[in-house]
């Protein structure tokens, strides 16, 4: 009961922010979609209230997911207390925040929730590597989005502690060749975006030990074509966007 009235607290709160909830029904081998009803007859759920029947699985602070405008900042207000609350949801998978939504303490908040697979913010936060280090004992942490913010090669190390990770997009951030030294064991890893960096051919011959890496982007960096194309000739699956 307990664990019932917090869900429906915590998603009173969202919805009271402008934010989206998504439940378990909803996903369909990890991918949300559109289409799928809620479990359980609708007079039942109706009597006991829907909360009986389902579990929060990922939380949006921004726009419908499904609208053109869907990565609009709904305002700039502070997500700190409110992510205090959602961590009462132990069991919650995916966060997405945008903007000044995302601080430090906002993730130590999020460090609280041991099944969190995805925490996706959208350009321009204030995360520093001291909100990254919160995030270190999220053992199952898949995705990992955090780009235009305040990150260093101290993060990267941090970042590198998540051994089932398969993307990391931190384009934007205050990245040199010395951070990426500490990738080299997520042998989980596809996807990298590493845009808008300090990044040079030296770092990108550090990606030749990522056997799975499929994505690389490494637009607005200090790459050459000619390290490109040493990279590709070693790694003939990658994929590297300039």
């Amino acid at each position: 009961m307990n664990k019932i009235r917090k869900q429906r607290e915590a998603v009173a709160a969202v919805k009271e922010y402008g934010g989206w909830v998504f439940y378990d029904w909803q996903f369909v081998d990890g991918r949300l979609v559109k289409g799928p009803q809620p479990p359980g007859p609708k007079w039942l759920r109706k009597l006991l209230g829907e909360e009986y029947f389902q579990e929060i699985a990922e939380v949006s602070l921004v726009r419908d997911p499904f609208a053109p405008n869907s990565f609009q900042p709904i305002n700039n207000a502070k997500a700190d207390n409110l992510l205090l609350q959602l961590a009462d949801l132990t069991n919650l998978k995916g966060v997405l925040l945008t903007g000044s939504q995302a601080t430090d303490q906002g993730l130590k908040c999020l460090s609280q929730m041991e099944n969190l697979e995805n925490i996706v913010t959208v350009e321009a936060t204030e995360v520093t590597d001291v909100g990254v280090f919160y995030l270190e004992k999220l053992s199952k942490l898949r995705d990992l989005h955090i780009s235009y913010s305040n990150l260093t090669d101290a993060a990267i190390a941090s970042i590198a502690k998540h051994p089932k990770l398969e993307q990391i997009l931190v384009r934007g951030n205050r990245l040199t060749d010395a951070g990426l030294t500490h990738l080299k064991d997520l042998e989980c890893l596809q996807v990298l975006d590493l845009a808008d960096t300090g990044l040079t051919d030296v770092g990108l011959e550090e990606l030749r030990l990522l056997a799975k890496l499929r994505i690389v982007c490494v637009g607005d960096t200090k790459v050459t074509e000619a390290g490109v194309q040493r990279l590709k000739a070693a790694m003939p699956h990658l994929r590297v966007i300039e």
